[in-house]
């Protein structure tokens, strides 16, 4: 480096470039903590290279004029502390979070002009994680932007730039990052899912109705004889009635269809046969009762009432699983679409799924333009 001067000032020593044209200029591996460094108005024509160096100040760059295709210089160096525009050094350099930057037109302008050229750069070097690094701070300024102008005329337009500049951040880094936009969908579905939780829906039949027709069938194994066989078959006897006039058409037709047809038919019946007949055999296998509850001596009263409350804490949890994947299905069908025509859903959870298909709408198409824009530059 020459051609520099070395500033000593009351706050730090000053490394200042200002005005000066280079041919180049390298720097390695410098400790910058205690030095401010300033390339305002400074010119560099044929390569510039600041690489692994420190630094805890603003990087001066007001009209610093570097060679777009022959510039090293990784903006994580600076990304904790930016780029600044220096007035005079006893003072707090003007960065992108300075809040009386937005006041001062030129100001704002100058900075976010130097922002500009680090981010062009960068993009015509194909770095795109500089480029987005240096451009989510760019946009952090139009935010502290939009900010002030509400603060100073208050209306609704205003009130909106600067909210919805505020959720591009939270929401993809203002759209430099797909994946913490769908991060931030996979939480508001899950949110939402929560809320279809603890209400009924069309997709989830297990209400109070449900838990008391449950509730009843068990009641009616402990005060009667019928068995755990016996309910099922009760269950399914409509099932079982329509296998048996299917095995009957079979036998019927033997004369009047083709045989291909019949081959087809039985390999059906008898899958289902075979299933029913292999639960059948469970339920039986795992009847516990044998009677009536009130018959029984109280060494298996206890034993029963210990497997019972098991059971039945199984299948609640059972329950609960299914009906959060209920939940979670519903959340996702809402968020992803507004095409419910008939919505599976009644009372304040019918506006809920509304509200939700519309963020839904709105969050995909952020995405999507996130998405699209990063692989774009890529």
């Amino acid at each position: 480096m020459a051609n520099c001067k070395i500033l000593e000032t009351e706050v730090k020593p000053v490394m200042l470039f200002n005005g000066g044209i280079y041919n180049v200029i390298y720097m390695e591996g410098i400790d910058f903590n205690e030095v401010i460094l300033d390339f305002s108005a400074c010119s560099v024509k044929e390569n510039l290279t600041v690489q692994n160096c420190t630094f805890a100040q603003p990087l001066g760059a007001d009209q610093f004029s570097f060679p777009v295709n022959n510039t090293s210089f990784y903006w994580k160096q600076l990304d904790s502390v930016g780029l600044g525009l220096y007035q005079n050094y006893a003072t707090p350099p003007y960065t992108y979070v300075t809040d009386t930057l937005i006041s001062d037109v030129y100001t704002f302008n100058a900075l976010k002009s130097s922002y500009n050229k680090f981010f062009s750069m960068y993009r015509v070097q194909g770095d795109i994680e500089s480029a987005n690094a240096a451009y989510i701070q760019m946009k952090d300024m139009e935010t502290g932007k939009y900010r002030y102008l509400y603060q100073k005329e208050p209306g609704l337009q205003s009130w909106f730039n600067w909210r919805f500049n505020q959720f591009l951040k939270y929401f993809s880094a203002y759209g430099t990052s797909p994946v913490q936009s769908l991060i931030f969908s996979m939480w508001t579905i899950l949110i939402f899912a929560a809320l279809y939780f603890f209400f009924p829906s069309d997709w989830d039949q297990i209400n109070r109705t449900f838990l008391i027709n449950e509730h009843r069938k068990i009641m009616q194994y402990f005060r009667t004889e019928q068995r755990l066989e016996d309910f099922y078959t009760e269950k399914h006897k409509e099932h079982f009635k329509t296998f048996e006039e299917y095995k009957a058409e079979l036998g019927q037709g033997r004369a009047e269809l083709p045989a291909f047809i019949l081959l087809v038919g039985k390999p059906l019946y008898l899958l289902s046969g075979i299933k029913h007949r292999f639960l059948t055999f469970i339920y039986r296998r795992i009847e516990v009762l044998k009677g009536k509850w009130i018959d029984l001596n109280p060494m298996r009263k206890a034993y029963l009432s210990f497997l019972t409350i098991l059971t039945i804490l199984i299948y609640s949890f059972y329950l609960i699983i299914i009906r959060v994947l209920n939940s979670v299905a519903l959340s996702i069908n809402v968020f992803s679409t507004l095409g419910f025509g008939a919505i599976p859903v009644g009372g304040i959870t019918r506006y809920i799924t509304i509200i939700e298909g519309f963020l839904g709408w709105f969050l995909l198409s952020i995405f999507s333009v996130s998405l699209i824009s990063q692989m774009l530059q890529n």
